[in-house]
């Protein structure tokens, strides 16, 4: 089973999220749902057996570290300033990475690396 993590369960999220579960069964993924609000993230899940919401905190770089360890892709959803940090770690993990922010310049220089 393919591990989704969607960090991010703000205003931009609800669509993708239901996508992604509604697609699950049939793909096998399991798609953890990642925001600072646990109960936001929860209510992003629609009572799908598909989805898990966690409580994540982007500057706790031991549970950031974790939670991307696990997963086959993540989904960065976060404010356009964690993307480069979201991206390092992925990088450093060896993990696929989606985000929806626009590309900076530190963004291009881990294109090599990534």
């Amino acid at each position: 089973m393919k591990q989704i993590l969607v960090l991010g369960a703000g205003k931009s999220s609800p669509y993708l999220i239901s996508y992604l579960l509604d697609q699950a069964e049939q793909n096998d993924w399991y798609v953890t749902v990642a925001d600072m609000d646990l109960e936001l993230a929860k209510s992003r899940l629609g009572g799908s057996a598909r989805g898990s919401a966690i409580r994540f905190d982007i500057n706790d770089s031991e549970m950031r570290s974790s939670h991307i360890q696990k997963s086959d892709v993540v989904v960065n959803m976060l404010a356009p300033r964690f993307q480069h940090l979201v991206a390092l770690t992925c990088v450093r993990m060896g993990k696929h990475m989606v985000s929806v922010s626009y590309e900076d310049i530190r963004m291009r220089d881990l294109a090599r690396d990534a």
